[in-house]
């Protein structure tokens, strides 16, 4: 059988827009995320130069929204991307003084408590990287505060299509 999977290249047209939201995945995202997320879907769809998206506060919650419109050959791409590394951020705080090299996100007075002794460089990385920055927001996200980061999520969607792109419908 032949079956094509409709990408976003395919959807494109002139005459009427194409909406697309990144959201990140578990471990934490800067602001640095959005942008590299963004030019890398414009660039592959033709699109050239810096895509310099809007941040936009989600009010509310600790998400920013970053938008900008995008013409791209063969149409518009009005790109949302939601930041949301904030939520779980300080539930992470009790975590820092396991790690060897403490996270930029960590509380100064916790960062000072970060693990003293050496680390195979293999344990270190697990340690660090996946077990205490992006694991542990799987399991913030199952906890008591899953319907708080959730329900801060869901502003964030309902602005971004609400002002897809930085456009109000």
């Amino acid at each position: 059988a032949d079956e094509h999977f409709a990408g976003v290249g395919d959807l494109l047209n002139n005459d009427r827009p194409v909406d697309v939201l990144f959201v990140h995945g578990m471990c934490t995202h800067d602001a640095t995320w959005p942008p590299k997320a963004v030019q890398t879907l414009y660039e592959s769809l033709g699109g050239t130069g810096d895509v310099a998206l809007d941040a936009v506060p989600v009010e509310g919650t600790g998400i920013t929204l970053y938008q900008k419109t995008l013409t791209v050959p063969g149409g518009k791409l009005r790109a949302n991307a939601i930041l949301w590394r904030p939520p779980p951020t300080p539930l992470k705080a009790p975590l820092c003084y396991d790690q060897t090299q403490t996270s930029p996100t960590c509380p100064a007075a916790e960062a000072s408590k970060a693990y003293p002794y050496p680390r195979a460089t293999l344990n270190r990385i697990l340690k660090d990287g996946i077990l205490d920055d992006c694991l542990s927001d799987a399991m913030i996200y199952q906890g008591k505060d899953r319907d708080d980061i959730s329900g801060q999520m869901q502003k964030a969607i309902v602005q971004a299509t609400a002002t897809s792109g930085g456009q109000a419908r």
